[in-house]
C-alpha cells in the first residue's frame, strides 16, 4: 500500500521522466526498423576512378557492357590524360564490392535502368541540415551512396576511389 501511495504522489514526476525516454525509443525504432527490411535481390556493376579526367568509357547496350572509345582531347594545360575507371561488382547480400575485369563484366546480363527489378535504386547522399538548419548544420555526404527502396535506405560499402561526387558511375543491375 505504501508503494501505491508513493507512485500516486509522484505520478507527474514519473511521467515527466518516462515520456521523453519513451519518445526517444519510439523515434529510434522508427528510424532503424525500416533499414532492417531492406533486402534487395539484384547485385549491380559500377565503375570508379579517382581521377577527375576519367570519362564515361562504359555503356550498356542490349544488356551487355561495352566500351565507348572517346577521343583524347588535344593536349592542353587544362586536360589530364584519360584514365579508364576500375569496374566493381557489388554484392547486395553482403554489402561488399569486388573488382572485376572488363572481360568478366561482359559476361553479365545487365539492366541499366535506374531501378532494379525489385524496386531498389542507388542514390547519392545529400546535404544534412538537421532539425533546425540554421543552428545544427550537419554537413554533407554527397560522396556516399545508399540503396533505397521499400520505404527505407541503407548505406553502401562501395570501393569508390575518392569522395569526389563524380568518382562513381552506376552501370547496371546484374540479372
Amino acid at each position: 500500500m505504501c508503494l501505491n501511495k508513493m507512485v500516486r504522489k509522484n505520478l507527474p514526476l514519473i511521467l515527466a521522466i518516462a515520456l521523453p525516454i519513451l519518445l526517444i525509443i519510439v523515434v529510434a525504432l522508427s528510424v532503424t526498423l525500416p533499414s532492417l527490411f531492406i533486402k534487395p535481390q539484384f547485385n549491380f556493376l559500377y565503375a570508379s576512378s579517382n581521377n577527375y579526367a576519367s570519362y564515361r568509357v562504359f555503356s550498356v547496350v542490349d544488356g551487355k557492357l561495352t566500351r565507348v572509345e572517346i577521343k583524347q582531347p588535344i593536349k592542353d594545360a587544362y586536360y589530364e590524360p584519360q584514365v579508364v575507371p576500375q569496374l566493381y561488382l557489388h554484392d547486395v547480400a553482403t554489402n561488399s564490392s569486388r573488382q572485376v575485369t572488363f572481360a568478366q563484366a561482359q559476361e553479365f546480363v545487365l539492366d541499366s535502368s535506374p531501378k532494379s527489378p525489385d524496386g531498389f535504386e542507388v542514390v547519392n547522399g545529400s546535404r544534412g541540415e538537421g532539425v533546425m538548419p540554421m543552428m545544427f548544420w550537419s554537413g554533407s555526404d554527397y560522396g556516399v551512396k545508399y540503396i533505397k527502396g521499400n520505404n527505407g535506405s541503407k548505406k553502401l560499402n562501395l570501393q569508390i576511389s575518392s569522395d569526389n561526387y563524380y568518382s562513381f558511375e552506376f552501370l547496371g543491375w546484374v540479372k
